[in-house]
């Protein structure tokens, strides 16, 4: 536990923890972006999902599947899952995925983020390269 991390603190904050498992917790979002916006923490301090042990992972995907079927059962909208490390502006150093309900998905979000068209076809040579970018790192 890192004393100045948000993200670490915020197990104590008792009447915003929504689930605590052995390994991670859910928390109301400090800043929601609306209504239903959770965060899933794992208790230790950690960076990157590479840091975590094979229990704590499984844990903290385990509390993300939990918390993710409990917004689909209260929520109209679909819940729209981030996966963060703390590369990101102002997050926490501190990983985290941010649940929050959706009326749309992913393909729309990027859509309206960033101008990517909602369905485009990679050529099998693009597709090649793309794993071969990626696999060289693992």
């Amino acid at each position: 536990m890192i004393k100045n991390c948000s993200l670490c603190n915020a197990i104590n904050e008792t009447d915003n923890i929504i689930s605590i498992t052995e390994h991670s917790f859910c928390v109301v979002a400090k800043q929601p972006i609306k209504d239903g916006h959770l965060v899933i923490v794992p208790k230790r301090h950690v960076t990157n999902m590479n840091d975590l042990t094979d229990s704590e992972l499984i844990d903290y995907i385990h509390l993300a599947e939990k918390i993710n079927s409990a917004l689909e059962k209260n929520y109209e909208d679909k819940p729209l899952l981030v996966i963060q490390s703390p590369t990101y502006r102002s997050v926490p150093e501190h990983l985290h995925i941010q649940i929050v309900p959706s009326k749309v998905g992913v393909r729309d979000y990027y859509n309206s983020v960033e101008k990517i068209p909602l369905h485009q076809d990679s050529s099998d040579e693009e597709m090649k390269q793309m794993c071969d970018k990626i696999k060289k790192f693992l």
